[in-house]
């Protein structure tokens, strides 16, 4: 039985590039961006424990797609308009 693949984004731009490959984890950079915030208050969130879900594989720092979702949505608030 094969290993499942698990896609992260810190492929090369040539593969990220390639719609077919699924990207699952982002690092800290990427899950930033994403999220429009800085690296630094993205860090700072997760260091204080008010951020989204962290994936560590060995000493690396990953956010799933879905923890990311699920934390933006938890955050959501009515405008009030």
């Amino acid at each position: 039985m094969a290993k499942a693949e698990i896609q992260i984004a810190t492929v090369s731009k040539e593969r990220a590039a390639d719609s077919r490959v699924p990207v699952l984890l982002l690092d800290y950079d990427r899950a930033a961006l994403a999220m429009s915030m800085t690296r630094a208050a993205l860090r700072d969130l997760v260091y204080k424990g008010r951020g989204p879900v962290v994936t560590k594989i060995g000493a690396r720092t990953y956010f799933a797609l879905r923890d990311l979702e699920r934390w933006r949505a938890a955050r959501r608030e009515p405008t009030g308009v």
